[in-house]
């Protein structure tokens, strides 16, 4: 492009040259300018040369610095401030406000086989210095069930109960009164041989049973927050038993629990004071009074770390009895367990062993039907033979395992699996010193138990709950052929649905696995095992919520009109219905 430009320039001059010759002249002699001749060879090619920038940067020498002198000095002054603390209100939760209290709750009933039913709550309102309450309730049925005797029974229990809110402490306590009735209707109507006998012996008021309970309790707790204080727990409790035929039993337990933290360890000691008296009169107005005494020590420490837990200690009991003597045993405590899983899955496992009370009040909550006093045979491991005493019963060694967790936040499980070495348990067995084998004496036995335990909740708000337990046994005894009127297998469903808090229904399905029985053959001598089969109890009941203190439900019990045997010759009442009106003041 710039040699043809070059081209172009160089042919106009020549031009300019050629066609005003005379005027190059005249100039050239007015100005003697010489003429130059130029004679192209090759096509012109500009270059240009390189630029060199010298980078040397000025440097500026002060031969005479200069050090300025600074001279200040400090000013002490105090400056106010007139600052005022504005009191603020404090937060409040909007939309969680407390809910309203009723001083009172009523509910009466009544449904077949003459079934009255009736409960009652009496309680104060919130407080922050005490609580108190009061609890009434009453059940009692004819109980018409066929072929054997009268079945009916009557509970009413009466309850005080009451709170102090201190400032470290919380002091409760409670009184309560209890009388139920049963009768021993576990015999054939249809045998001419005992009805024969008139009402004096199979009659409603000679078969009956009736037990009254008074009892009493005391507590202080404290609620120290600081981690070295020693906190504790006291307790004091009593009950007096009697029944129908002049049995009296008393309990006095005295339990003093202290703990605190020193450094990340939790020290733990429990002591029990327990004493135990049952007074047996005869028909002179007399009494016999067997004493037994259990103390109890029980040290632990535990350590908690961020996914596990441990826990060490040691159970000593002392046991001192009017018939037997003093003894002594120990067993281990040991429990660990690890959160393998967030929650989620919690492996556990454990050592332990302990003393159980057994007591008249423990055998006849058990079983109502039990002889009173009780005849408590020895079996021929004891040289004491057959003797009106309750033994109490000693878990040598208890293996057990599992895991535990949650699923999500609205279920849980726990599942465990235990081996347990018992001596001296008790069995129920038919007595048969009478014609009418309608009551129960006791038997002693050592045995092997192993024991599968399940449980599973889920709940979706307060819209539907769901419960599940479950357990499969294994008894293995010494000296008697079975575990008599012990379940092989245990099985409990549990549920719940609330319908817009207007309608609620709960079910419940009651599973009792096979069961055996104590009896002997006609010669006396021969023991005969009776199997008590399998059963299934299904309840249902429906709350209809009329409004919000006025309610109705209904209560089917049995539905499947099962005939089924908790106990020997005890068959349980079919289909019963009971319907209720509660009502809150």
């Amino acid at each position: 492009m710039i040699n043809k430009k070059l081209k172009y320039s160089l042919g106009l001059i020549a031009a300019i040259a050629v066609i005003n010759p005379a005027m190059v002249k005249g100039q050239s002699k007015e100005k003697g300018l010489d003429t130059i001749s130029i004679t192209l060879l090759t096509p012109y090619a500009p270059t240009i040369s390189d630029a060199n920038k010298k980078n040397d940067n000025p440097i500026m020498v002060d031969e005479i610095p200069f050090s300025p002198k600074l001279v200040y000095s400090i000013k002490t002054e105090k400056i106010s401030s007139d600052f005022e603390i504005q009191p603020i209100k404090p937060a409040r939760i909007k939309g969680e406000p407390l809910s309203k209290l009723y001083r009172s709750y009523l509910k009466i009933g009544y449904g077949t086989q003459s079934r009255l039913y009736g409960e009652g709550f009496l309680n104060s309102l919130r407080s922050k210095k005490h609580a108190w309450g009061i609890h009434v309730k009453h059940l009692s049925s004819a109980g018409k069930i066929k072929d054997v005797g009268n079945s009916g029974f009557s509970d009413t229990d009466f309850n005080l109960n009451g709170k102090m809110f201190l400032k470290k402490h919380t002091l409760s306590g409670g009184a309560d009164y209890e009388h139920s009735s049963v009768h021993f209707y576990g015999f054939d109507i249809n045998d001419t041989a005992l009805t024969n006998l008139g009402d004096a012996v199979v009659g409603k008021n000679a078969i009956r049973q009736q037990f009254s309970l008074i009892r009493g309790n005391v507590r202080l707790l404290s609620h120290y927050r600081d981690s070295a204080a020693i906190n504790h727990d006291i307790q004091l409790d009593y009950y007096n038993l009697m029944d129908r035929y002049g049995l009296q039993e008393n309990s006095f337990v005295l339990t003093a629990n202290a703990n605190r933290y020193f450094n990340k360890e939790f020290f733990n000691v429990l002591l029990t004071y327990d004493y135990l008296d049952d007074k047996y009169y005869t028909n002179t107005d007399s009494s016999a009074i067997q004493a037994n005494t259990i103390i109890r020590v029980n040290p632990s420490v535990s350590t908690d770390g961020k996914k596990y837990k441990f826990v060490v200690g040691i159970g000593a009991y002392i046991e001192v009895d009017a018939l037997y003597g003093t003894s002594y045993s120990f067993y281990p405590n040991v429990y660990f367990s690890y959160n393998l899983i967030n929650d989620i899955l919690k492996p556990f496992v454990g050592i332990n062993g302990r003393l159980r009370r057994n007591s008249f009040k423990t055998l006849s909550d058990e079983n109502p039907f039990v002889l009173s006093p009780p005849r408590v045979a020895h079996d021929t491991y004891n040289s004491k033979g057959s003797i009106p005493r309750i033994k109490n019963s000693k878990h040598t060694i208890q293996f057990y395992g599992g895991f535990k967790g949650e699923f999500s936040k609205t279920s849980a499980f726990n599942v465990s699996v235990s081996r347990d070495k018992i001596d001296d348990e008790m069995f129920f067995v038919t007595d048969t010193s009478s014609r009418m084998n309608n009551r129960f004496g006791v038997v002693y036995d050592n045995i092997k138990y192993f024991n599968v335990h399940a449980e599973f909740s889920y709940h979706s708000k307060d819209r539907f709950k769901l419960m599940f337990l479950g357990d499969y046994n294994v008894y293995v005894t010494d000296y008697e052929e079975r575990a008599w009127h012990k379940p092989e297998l245990e099985l409990t469903l549990s549920g719940t649905y609330n319908i817009a808090e207007k309608f609620i229904a709960k079910a419940d399905i009651y599973l009792f696995g096979n069961q055996y029985a104590k009896e002997f053959e006609a010669d006396g001598s021969t023991v005969k095992v009776v199997k008590l089969p399998a059963a299934v109890d299904l309840n249902l009941s429906i709350e209809y919520r009329y409004t919000k203190k006025l309610s109705l439900y209904l209560m089917l019990n049995n539905i499947a009109a099962t005939r089924y045997y908790r106990f020997h010759n005890y068959p349980s009442q079919r289909f019963n219905l009971l319907g209720v009106v509660t009502y809150i003041l």
